[in-house]
C-alpha cells in the first residue's frame, strides 16, 4: 500500500520508478508509469541477485513489510535478510540515498519478532557509508488499508468491544503524510548524514499523526468519519482479549494475534519535531478529518 503510493507520488513528479513486484502483470494497473521488474524478495537475499537491478539508479526506497509471520522465518528473510543484501548492493552500486520503511517501536525495546527484524535492517543501513533515512510510522490511516478497513469494521459495531479500556496510547498518521515524507526523504540532498560526518538531518523519523490519542478515541474517530451509527463501548478484560487473540491468529490473513496486542498494549507515540524538521509543517490531526 505504502510502496504503491511512493510510487505513483514520484511518477506524478516526472521521476524515472523501477518497482520490484512479484507479479508485474497483477500490479500493472496500480502501478502506472513505473517500469515493473519481477523480484522474488524472499530469495533475494545476497548482493549479487541485486546488482542487475540497480544500474542507474539514484535511489532505493524499501517498502517491503508483513504483519504476520507463518513460517517461523519470514520476518527474519522479508525485514532483515534481503533489505540488508539489497541495501549493500545499492551501496556496490553508487546509489546515493537509501529509505528504509520501518516501524514505530523498532528500536532498542523491541519486544516482537516483527520489530526485532526492522530493527536489525536499520541498524545495518545505518553502519553503511551511504546517505539514509529510515522512516517509522505508526498507525497509518488510509481507506484502502487493510488495518484501517478492520478498525473502521471494529469501530462501527453496534457494540464495540476494548481491550481492556480501551486506554492504549497510539499516534495514527494518515496516509498522504506518510508519502509525503517518504518522498521528501528520498529527493533530500545526501551527505551529512553518513556515519561519521558531521550531523545533519535527522536518520530516523517517526512518521506520527499530530496528536496522540486512546484505541477509544481513535475508534470513535473511525466512526464519525464512515458515519456510522451511534454505538457503545464495551470494556472487555484483558484474560479473554488475550484468548482472543491466540484464536484470531489461527485464522489465514488475521491482523489479531499475541504479537499485535503486545504492541498496542506497549503503545506507539512518539514526538513530531523531526517530521516538522524534514516537512516544514506538522502532521495533520486525524480528529479534524471531515465526515465521509
Amino acid at each position: 500500500m505504502i510502496g504503491a503510493r511512493v510510487a505513483q507520488a514520484l511518477v506524478a513528479a516526472g521521476h524515472s520508478v523501477v518497482c520490484g513486484v512479484r507479479d508485474p502483470v497483477g500490479a500493472a494497473q496500480r502501478l502506472r508509469g513505473c517500469r515493473l521488474v519481477q523480484v522474488d524478495f524472499a530469495a533475494a537475499r545476497d548482493v549479487a541477485s541485486w546488482m542487475p537491478l540497480l544500474a542507474g539508479v539514484d535511489v532505493v526506497i524499501n517498502a517491503v513489510g508483513i504483519f504476520s509471520d507463518a513460517t517461523g522465518n519470514d520476518f527474519r528473510r522479508l525485514h532483515t535478510e534481503a533489505p540488508v543484501a539489497l541495501f549493500k548492493a545499492a551501496v556496490t552500486a553508487g546509489v546515493r540515498r537509501i529509505v528504509q520503511i520501518s516501524a514505530l517501536a523498532a528500536d532498542a525495546n523491541a519486544q516482537t519478532a516483527y520489530h526485532r527484524s526492522k530493527l536489525a535492517a536499520d541498524e545495518a543501513l545505518l553502519a553503511l557509508p551511504v546517505s539514509s533515512l529510515i522512516v517509522q510510522p505508526s498507525l497509518v490511516f488510509a481507506p484502502e488499508g487493510r488495518s484501517t478497513r478492520f478498525f473502521a469494521a471494529w469501530a462501527t459495531l453496534p457494540v464495540v468491544p476494548l481491550p481492556g479500556s480501551g486506554a492504549q496510547r497510539i499516534q495514527p498518521v494518515h496516509i498522504d503524510d506518510v508519502v509525503e515524507l517518504i518522498v521528501a526523504g528520498a529527493l533530500a540532498a545526501p551527505g551529512r548524514d553518513m556515519p561519521g560526518a558531521t550531523p545533519g538531518p535527522p536518520r530516523r523519523v517517526p512518521a506520527v499523526g499530530r496528536e496522540p490519542m486512546t484505541l477509544k478515541d481513535y475508534l470513535a474517530v473511525l466512526r464519525r468519519v464512515a458515519g456510522g451509527p451511534r454505538g457503545w463501548f464495551m470494556p472487555v478484560p484483558m484474560a479473554l482479549v488475550r484468548l482472543a487473540t491466540r484464536l484470531g491468529a489461527l485464522l489465514p490473513g488475521s491482523l489479531m494475534s499475541a504479537d499485535a496486542l503486545a504492541m498496542l498494549e506497549r503503545g506507539n507515540v512518539a514526538p513530531t519535531e523531526r517530521f516538522e524538521r524534514l516537512l516544514g509543517r506538522p502532521p495533520r490531526a486525524l480528529s479534524e478529518m471531515p465526515r465521509a
